[in-house]
């Protein structure tokens, strides 16, 4: 079980944030929350109150479990794991049809085998179109999430959740060959 999985059947990081569980997000609103949960469990706070250490655990892990839905809720991929995990305990799930996804195992082979050429015969033209083929998926697959958590398709949510894993992956690997590159 992933950690998102885990810390989603402890806690609905929507509910701890006061966020509606939608994959669409009011970034403003995440953050207004978030800043008066944390002026209101910040460990800082119960510092100056005296030496309480039951009060000063709860505010802690409080603090923490505040920290934890925010990190979760702020990235899309794991906002939309999160969303998935919540209503998959109420909807029929089958994550089998999610894993299958031919199609893209192909795609993954040839971009990965493409980013492993360059790091060792590097090609800036060839590197500026695998890093735009990244960029591009992952704009149509975050397109393509909204739309399936708006249906609340989950097997397909799941499996494009499962692609953008993949290219957010492959986008640090591009980055580090490109870093590389530089120090070579």
């Amino acid at each position: 079980m992933n950690a998102v999985v885990e810390k989603v059947l402890m806690f609905n990081p929507f509910a701890i944030l006061g966020l509606d569980e939608d994959f669409v997000l009011d970034s403003a609103k995440l953050e207004n929350n978030y800043l008066e949960l944390m002026k209101q469990y910040h460990p800082d706070k119960i510092a100056a109150q005296g030496d309480d250490s039951k009060q000063k655990l709860e505010i802690t892990l409080k603090s923490q479990q505040i920290n934890d839905a925010y990190n979760i809720v702020k990235d899309d991929i794991k906002r939309a794991q999160a969303l998935i995990d919540l209503k998959k305990q109420q909807a029929h799930f089958d994550e089998t049809i999610a894993k299958k996804d031919n199609e893209f195992i192909f795609t993954q082979l040839e971009m990965r085998e493409a980013v492993a050429n360059l790091a060792q015969i590097y090609d800036e033209s060839k590197m500026a179109a695998i890093k735009q083929k990244a960029l591009d998926d992952k704009q149509q697959n975050l397109q393509a999430l909204t739309q399936a958590l708006a249906e609340q398709n989950l097997e397909l949510a799941q499996k494009l959740v499962y692609r953008l894993q993949f290219l957010s992956k492959l986008q640090t690997d591009i980055a580090t060959v490109e870093e590389d590159q530089l120090f070579a």
